[in-house]
């Protein structure tokens, strides 16, 4: 198998917003969903073999470690949600 990116955390992610938003849950709801899915799509990439040559942040990634460009979109999503959480937003 190949190297995992992150698309590896934001397809799952986008797959669980959508979703939970298709069920009529909030859209603050559906975004922790989405916060969750990347996660583990991120936390997945551990059990993959790196392609040669791909690199992550730290210089190229062994099985074991968790891609970097996967963590990072769950990083974000992570912090979207604490942003609009935290501001009681009326957005959703």
């Amino acid at each position: 198998m190949g190297d995992r990116t992150v698309l590896d955390a934001f397809i799952p992610a986008c797959q669980a917003y959508s979703k939970k938003v298709q069920a009529g849950s909030s859209g603050l709801d559906a975004l922790r969903a989405a916060v969750d899915a990347a996660e583990q799509g991120a936390l997945q990439t551990r059990e993959m073999l790196p392609k040669t040559g791909r690199a992550s942040w730290i210089g190229k990634r062994v099985v074991g470690e968790v891609d970097g460009g996967a963590w990072l979109c769950y990083k974000v999503y992570q912090v979207l949600y604490e942003t609009l959480s935290n501001e009681n937003s009326e957005v959703f």
